[in-house]
């Protein structure tokens, strides 16, 4: 998460104004998620049983893939 906020300042350091939405809709819907996983996680711990949470794990590396397309196709383009 804390990767995923310093490609987002350096975007908008650069004026890549749309990885910069994109990257923010993605920070925001794994922030408003991260409560509910804490309580989760301290719930596994609890009972000593612990499970993966895919969703979220592909939703991060989705998001990672999807800025780095579009900064590949910002690159090629010369922008």
């Amino acid at each position: 998460m804390v990767a995923l906020l310093v490609v987002l300042v350096l975007a908008g350091r650069e004026g890549a104004w749309l990885s910069l939405g994109i990257g923010s809709v993605a920070a925001l819907g794994l922030l408003a998620r991260q409560g509910r996983r804490y309580r989760q996680g301290l719930a596994m711990l609890r009972t000593e049983q612990a499970s993966p949470a895919p969703v979220v794990i592909l939703a991060l590396g989705a998001s990672v893939c999807l800025l780095a397309l579009i900064a590949m196709i910002e690159l090629q383009s010369g922008a």
